[in-house]
């Protein structure tokens, strides 16, 4: 069993499983919360209790929060799913770290993965999402000035 969290923007993509999505970069403030089990009901039923308890707290922050308990995916095929749709991060928690009292944290605009205490865990997301927005937001900027040509005459013009 394993809870996922994501964050993630609800924004039509053209994006297709043969394309390349790695220009999709986009701001955000929703997170996802999806939900597989895959094993035994008591500690599926603490996972869900300890999910709903960080979706709450994600709330109090102000950030929206959908809680997705569906299982008739695999959750490989949902990662790479809400990666097609641009999510930038991702927060997984298995049944050893229920047991150690963690999350899985992946970041998309960077691939980082760490494992991160859920004490405290709103505060460390809403810190990501800021980060992850000044991050975003810088790329784009050094590629739009990376872009912009200095010219004095009309013939330098013609020339670039």
């Amino acid at each position: 069993m394993v809870a996922v969290l994501y964050v993630t923007v609800n924004i039509p993509s053209k994006c297709t499983p043969s394309s390349s999505c790695e220009l999709l970069r986009v701001t955000f403030r929703v997170i996802e919360l999806e939900f597989v089990s895959l094993h035994i009901d008591d500690q599926l039923k603490q996972i869900d209790a300890k999910v709903e308890g960080i979706v709450a707290k994600l709330k109090a922050l102000g950030i929206s929060v959908k809680y997705d308990n569906a299982d008739n995916k695999r959750p490989g095929f949902k990662f790479a799913d809400y990666e097609l749709k641009g999510v930038p991060v991702r927060l997984v928690m298995g049944g050893r770290d229920l047991e150690n009292n963690t999350m899985e944290v992946m970041r998309r605009d960077t691939l980082e993965k760490e494992t991160v205490t859920c004490d405290g865990i709103e505060t460390y997301v809403q810190k990501l999402l800021e980060e992850i927005q000044a991050n975003i937001y810088k790329k784009a900027l050094d590629y739009r000035n990376s872009k912009i040509t200095t010219v004095d005459t009309y013939e330098e013009f013609k020339e670039k």
